[in-house]
C-alpha cells in the first residue's frame, strides 16, 4: 500500500470553504453592484440620454396661441444650472440604493419621479427616461460577484 500525504491540503480545504460560505451569502458584492448601479442611474442625469441613447427632449414653453407650443433650451433655474430634470435637484438627489445577500436595487421615493420616467400626463411635460444602467455597467456586475466569491474581495 503507498500512502499520499499532500501538503497545504488544509489550506486548500479552507479555501473552498471560504468560497462556498461566500457564494450563499453576497451582500457585500451586491454591495458594490448597487452603490456601481446608483453612480450610473446619476450619470444619466449629466449626459442627458436615456437607455436607447436618445437625447431628452428639451423644455416646453407654456402653451402659445392657438396650443402651438415651442421648444427652448434654457430657462431660469435653482440648482440644477441648466439641466434638465434638475431644476431643483430633488429627484437627481431623492435616488438611493438598498442591497441584500443576492439582490441590489436603485430606488426613489419622490412621488412625480414616475411621470419623467415612464409617462407625462400633463401636456408641459414630457418622459426622460433617467432610471437606467448601462450595458458596460451591467456587464462587470458578474465579474464584480465572481471577484467576491473567488478572492473575497
Amino acid at each position: 500500500m503507498i500512502e499520499i500525504k499532500v501538503k497545504g491540503i488544509k489550506k486548500v480545504k479552507n479555501n473552498l470553504n471560504a468560497i462556498e460560505q461566500r457564494s450563499k451569502n453576497l451582500k457585500l458584492a451586491m454591495g458594490v453592484v448597487g452603490a456601481k448601479a446608483w453612480k450610473d442611474v446619476n450619470n444619466s442625469f449629466d449626459i442627458e440620454k436615456d437607455e436607447d441613447g436618445k437625447r431628452w427632449k428639451k423644455w416646453l414653453e407654456p402653451k402659445k396661441k392657438k396650443g402651438i407650443r415651442k421648444r427652448v433650451s434654457t430657462r431660469p433655474t435653482k440648482r440644477g444650472g441648466n439641466k434638465l430634470l434638475q431644476d431643483t435637484g430633488l429627484l437627481r438627489e431623492s435616488i438611493r440604493w438598498k442591497h441584500g445577500s443576492d439582490w441590489a436595487r436603485v430606488f426613489t421615493k419622490t412621488k412625480y419621479a414616475g411621470v419623467h420616467q415612464y409617462d407625462a400626463p400633463s401636456k408641459n411635460i414630457v418622459k426622460r427616461s433617467y432610471m437606467w444602467v448601462s450595458e458596460k455597467v451591467q456587464k462587470g456586475f458578474s465579474k464584480i460577484i465572481g471577484r467576491y466569491i473567488v478572492d473575497g474581495r
